[in-house]
């Protein structure tokens, strides 16, 4: 913004195009990974970011930079990015929540110690400067992607022909929990970056001084890093809950969005940023896990990617919206109650998702709806005992504070 000289809703558009191009062609990264392996797709996005990033270094005027850093560096970061939740569900089911809780908690170390870092370099290198050192940086990311291996077992690339229904599947929406979590994460998505966006113009606003601003993206950051791990561990503990969890989530970043914007001191921006981190980054690791919970692991690639591109287009418009209530009221707390309001009603849509759950069980028994509540068998397995030959049959042994619930599940099941 103040290398261009532009308002605060035009700059938005950079970072919100870069999102949009980012999330939108999930669905299409996710078929890539299934046709040519999730190591060639992320080594074609690292190289795409390399060029998008050194692209940007060339640019002198804002506009181009919505296609150098918006769209390129964008789909790059897709493919580098989509393709870990895909590696990462193909090698755990028992753990996915925590797997994602680490891998969720690197990226935001890297928040950490690139944060303050790029800061610094933008102050002695220069914007376009800086690009090229970004460049550098994530180049990286194509090495590390060669070494991605598929499970033992399975193939690397998959060789039917691929029809639009491989890349947008439609079909997953007739299920109404899957259409109403779309829905509701969407309508969260609308302002749940608009405290990292916006949290430190605000601070510098009211009178927090520039060092000590650093420290607001810093503070979130660490608190994501840090709840990441025990908010994985939890979802794989109560994996029954992982919506109630993600409710949880987003109530906790709509409280904490609305508190900002009654913030006035360098420790009560602080202090909100740790409560919106720990809350944000549990979203975050979540929504991958509960969209596979919902469709299926069968169905898991193109349920993601439909979350993903549902995501786009909510982040597409929702930080300049944001960026357009502050240049039409020059009030950023304005911004941030109408973000807590839309994270709030996207919160209450999810209420929804286990009542809807609960009669799509009740459907005919077909693979997809089995694959559903595989993961509610997974935790009653481990309690029981199956002994069989080639001649003899034993008992199955059922503790009895479980034998109601095992009944009701069979029964639901069967219905």
């Amino acid at each position: 913004m103040e290398e261009f000289g532009s308002g605060k809703a035009k700059s938005a558009w950079v970072g919100s195009i870069h999102l949009f191009a980012l999330y939108a062609v999930a669905p299409f990264v996710t078929m890539a990974c299934d046709l040519w392996g999730c190591r060639i797709t992320a080594f074609v996005g690292g190289v795409l970011c390399v060029v998008g990033l050194a692209a940007s270094s060339f640019v002198t005027q804002l506009y181009p930079l919505f296609v150098t850093y918006g769209v390129v560096f964008g789909l790059g970061a897709s493919l580098a990015f989509v393709t870990t939740f895909r590696i990462i569900s193909q090698w755990f089911k028992r753990n996915l929540a925590l797997v994602n809780g680490i891998c969720t908690a690197g990226a935001y170390s890297g928040t950490i110690v690139f944060g303050p870092f790029l800061q610094h370099m933008v102050i002695l290198r220069g914007l376009y400067g800086t690009f090229v050192i970004m460049a550098g940086i994530t180049s990286i990311t194509a090495v590390a992607a060669l070494a991605y291996r598929q499970p033992p077992g399975k193939d690397n690339v998959n060789e039917k022909p691929v029809q639009a229904k491989d890349v947008f599947d439609l079909t997953l929406l007739k299920d109404k929990s899957f259409l109403v979590f779309l829905l509701g994460i969407s309508l969260y998505a609308f302002g749940n970056l608009i405290p990292a966006s916006y949290a430190p113009s605000f601070a510098r606003e009211s009178g927090v001084s520039q060092d000590k601003v650093a420290y607001l993206l810093m503070a979130w950051s660490i608190s994501s890093c840090i709840f990441s791990f025990f908010t994985g561990k939890l979802a794989d503990r109560f994996s029954n809950h992982r919506v109630q969890i993600v409710q949880s989530a987003m109530i906790g970043v709509a409280t904490s969005t609305s508190l900002i914007s009654a913030a006035s001191s360098f420790q009560s921006f602080i202090a909100l940023m740790v409560m919106y981190g720990a809350f944000d980054s549990s979203f975050v690791l979540l929504r991958p896990v509960v969209a596979e919970d919902l469709v299926g692991s069968n169905k898991a690639s193109r349920g993601v990617g439909l979350m993903f591109a549902a995501l786009g287009f909510a982040y597409l418009s929702g930080i300049p919206l944001a960026g357009w209530i502050y240049d039409v009221t020059h009030s950023y707390p304005s911004s941030f109650i109408v973000a807590s309001v839309f994270s709030a009603i996207g919160c209450i849509l999810l209420f929804l998702i286990p009542l809807l759950h609960v009669s799509q069980k009740r459907l005919p028994d077909t693979p997809e709806s089995t694959d559903r509540i595989s993961h509610l068998e997974q935790e009653k397995s481990d309690s029981i005992i199956v002994q069989s030959s080639a001649e003899v049959s034993e008992p199955i042994t059922i503790p009895q504070s479980q034998s109601l619930e095992l009944l009701k599940i069979l029964h639901e099941t069967c219905l």
